[in-house]
Formats: structure tokens, sequence, C-alpha cells
């Protein structure tokens, strides 16, 4: 599956604009992903992934959202506030163009995280 991959939230929102007449039954997925990092113990890495399937390709954002340590609450707090509000963000989009909003992610057989 061809792939189109964005890391700016408006960029990724135009493509979609682009694409909407064509967004396979009318999806768009969010997800949030979580994954200690391989080089710090206790780090966390946070990616805000949001996505379509347009005329057979995937039309995907992948936003490093930040990183965290295990126990640095306030750090976690602001990180999972960006998360709602790009949630919020794409969820407006969606509105806007009668699009459904659900969670979850489309992956293709070459992700990595």
């Amino acid at each position: 599956m061809a792939k189109v991959v964005f890391n700016d939230i408006e960029q990724f929102m135009g493509e979609l604009e682009l694409s909407k007449e064509h967004i396979d039954d009318n999806i768009v997925r969010v997800s949030r992903m979580d994954k200690a990092d391989k080089d710090f113990k206790f780090r966390h890495i946070v990616m805000f992934v949001a996505g379509a399937l347009a005329k057979g390709r995937l039309v995907e954002l992948q936003l490093l959202v930040g990183r965290y340590e295990t126990g640095r609450t306030r750090d976690e707090e602001i990180i999972k506030q960006q998360i709602v509000q790009l949630t919020e963000n794409v969820e407006a989009f969606c509105d806007k163009h009668s699009l459904q909003l659900r969670k979850g992610m489309f992956v293709a057989d070459d992700f990595m995280f």
C-alpha cells in the first residue's frame, strides 16, 4: 500500500481536504503511541498518529508530541493536553466534512516506531 506521511497537522489536513471525496468509509482514525525510549530506560516517546485511506493509499500524520520520564507527571500531563488538542483539531475537521472520527490506527506492513 502506498503511503503519504506528514509531520505537520496543517499539511495533513490539507491533503485530507483534497481527498475528502475519496476517503474510504468516511473514516479518519486517531491514536496516541507511547513507547519506551530504547536509549534511556525510564523515558517514553509519545507520538500522535492520524490517518485515512483514500484512493488506495494511506494518508497519515505522524507527529512527535514529546518525551517524558517515568515519574515526571507534569511532563506527561502537558503531553496529554497536547494530544487532546490535536484530537480536537482533527475532530473539528471531520465534523466540517461529515467524516467519522474513530480511535485506532491503520497499520501498513512497513510500519516502524
